[in-house]
């Protein structure tokens, strides 16, 4: 699935959210500790016609560990580092700029997540993050970007948490992107939330999940995010040393099982929607675009707490 695999500044502000909802579980402030949690996933999408012709199909995998520090009274801190790789495949016609663009792409990306409790009922989130995608062959250095997430979240009630928050990211060509954050956890009831949630790899910032907790351990979510990712190509495609790009709107209906605060792990299954590739040359022209036809894709993702 194309959903922006590297592990993303999406899972580190679930990371955060999470760690805020930890400590008001325990009923006050916790005693300063470190910790860490490793995640990792694969997912796959099923081949998806190219408006441009051919077909184009793709499957990635990522591996993140991260540690963290807990402060007693400020909030938490933390580090993560994250290692994927994408493979596309195009086929049966004429592809992206008269040729494969582009086939395997690597991801790294570090951030470093902070929490601040501003008050009783108020926190501050700010996720600094440096990027580097690249397709193999060519160097990751060549494929750097930066970007933040930041946001800040009211206890509005016993059970509703609020806030805004926004997304800024560099890009490798075209001007950089800015993406408004909803920063939600409502218990709606004793079984249904509206929350924050997490994809796959998720690069651009958390989406929005629908969440059904069917038992102590298993909950369904029905989640839906937009993604838009951009890579240095090697020198030998249609469009030496320039640069590819992803986008598209995933939306997936997942089961989550959770035995205990330490482990989880969950598989998904959905579509993938809006899919457009767009090639630009190492001057930063856009030579070629093409939009790809709804698929399949499926996946599954694991997380260990230490």
């Amino acid at each position: 699935m194309p959903a922006r695999n590297a592990p993303l500044a999406a899972a580190a502000l679930l990371c955060v959210i999470q760690s805020s909802g930890a400590a008001s579980a325990q009923g006050g402030p916790p005693d300063r500790s470190w910790g860490g949690q490793v995640q990792i996933g694969a997912a796959w999408m099923s081949s998806a016609g190219l408006a441009s012709g051919g077909d184009v199909s793709s499957n990635r995998w990522f591996v993140q560990p991260g540690v963290s520090y807990l402060g007693a009274d400020w909030g938490s801190v933390g580090l993560a580092v994250g290692y994927g790789e994408a493979s596309y495949d195009f086929s049966g016609g004429a592809g992206l700029g008269g040729g494969e663009p582009w086939n395997r792409i690597r991801e790294l990306q570090v951030s470093v997540p902070i929490r601040i409790e501003a008050s009783a009922r108020t926190e501050i989130f700010v996720i600094p993050s440096l990027r580097y995608d690249a397709e193999s062959g060519a160097g990751l250095s060549d494929g750097q970007t930066w970007g933040v997430l930041a946001g800040v979240s009211w206890d509005i009630s016993d059970r509703l948490r609020l806030g805004p928050g926004i997304g800024w990211f560099s890009k490798l060509e075209e001007s950089d992107s800015v993406i408004p954050i909803v920063l939600i956890d409502w218990e709606i009831s004793e079984r249904w939330s509206l929350t924050t949630g997490e994809l796959f790899g998720a690069t651009r910032g958390p989406g929005l999940s629908l969440n059904w907790q069917a038992s102590e351990d298993w909950q369904i979510g029905l989640t839906a995010r937009y993604e838009s990712i951009q890579f240095r190509l090697d020198d030998n495609g249609p469009a030496p040393g320039g640069v590819g790009e992803d986008e598209f709107v995933p939306i997936v209906l997942g089961a989550r099982w959770e035995p205990n605060p330490l482990f989880r792990a969950s598989v998904f299954a959905g579509v993938q929607t809006g899919g457009k590739l767009r090639l630009y040359d190492a001057a930063g022209t856009r030579v070629a675009e093409s939009d790809y036809d709804t698929a399949p894709l499926f996946g599954m993702t694991a997380r260990l707490r230490f």
